[in-house]
């Protein structure tokens, strides 16, 4: 049973450090690997994963995605399509973290207001 929590740790160390490297480099399109390969390590371990570290893992990465694709393509006029990804990404990171019993109020709270950011300048 050890052995299998030190596998559990070492997957939560790796979507941590993820995406503390994607949100480094957040302007370049590396940033969108990375979080991608975060995103993916996290699910597919979902039934392992503890349900509060997996909900956790999963509306951190989520958020941070949309954070790259606001940041990424905030620069191009044809971002429209971009921030609609974005706010996909954000309310998926919401949903996740109004699962857990005890939502991580600060990055609860970053979700809302990247939420409101991209809605007002989408003007709605």
């Amino acid at each position: 049973m050890e052995r299998k929590k030190e596998e559990l740790d070492a997957i939560e160390k790796e979507a941590t450090e993820l995406n503390k490297r994607a949100m480094a480099d957040i302007s370049s399109n590396n940033a969108k690997t990375l979080l991608s390969k975060a995103r993916d390590l996290i699910e597919s371990n979902e039934h392992q994963l503890d349900q509060y570290k997996y909900a956790l893992l999963l509306s951190v990465t989520l958020n941070n995605q949309a954070c790259f694709y606001k940041k990424y393509f905030s620069f191009f006029l044809y971002s429209k399509g971009k921030y609609n990804a974005a706010l996909t990404f954000l309310f998926r990171a919401l949903g996740e973290a109004e699962k857990l019993d005890i939502p991580d109020e600060i990055e609860y709270a970053c979700t809302l207001l990247n939420i409101c950011a991209i809605l007002s300048f989408l003007k709605k």
